[in-house]
């Protein structure tokens, strides 16, 4: 189909001057972005703290995954039957009194 000036509406709908003005403002305000932010972070390509910890099980071995469960849960319960035990210790250095009794048996 053509129009006045032998243009079909492929070129009505494309204006190449609209598309490299949008082209060029997206240019500069990338540039004035780059201008203000001057910050640039330094990559550390791996680093230990962000690193996946090393004894990480795969869950296609299940033997593996309930013996490190268990093994984890036996270590907590250690860890809190002490903190208790130190608690207790603890409460009895503090208990001071001590009844004077009879050696004799009452009848």
């Amino acid at each position: 189909m053509e129009l006045r000036g032998r243009k079909d509406l492929d070129d009505l709908v494309y204006d190449e001057t609209r598309e490299l003005a949008i082209l060029e403002a997206k240019e500069l305000e990338e540039e004035r972005f780059q201008n203000q932010c001057t910050f640039k972070p330094t990559m550390v390509a791996k680093s230990s703290k962000w690193a996946l910890p090393s004894d990480r099980i795969s869950l296609r071995d299940p033997k593996q995954l309930m013996h490190k469960l268990e093994t984890k849960r036996k270590s907590k319960e250690r860890k809190v039957s002490m903190a208790r035990a130190e608690k207790e210790y603890q409460l009895q250095k503090e208990c001071t009194f001590e009844p004077k009794t009879n050696k004799r048996a009452v009848k």
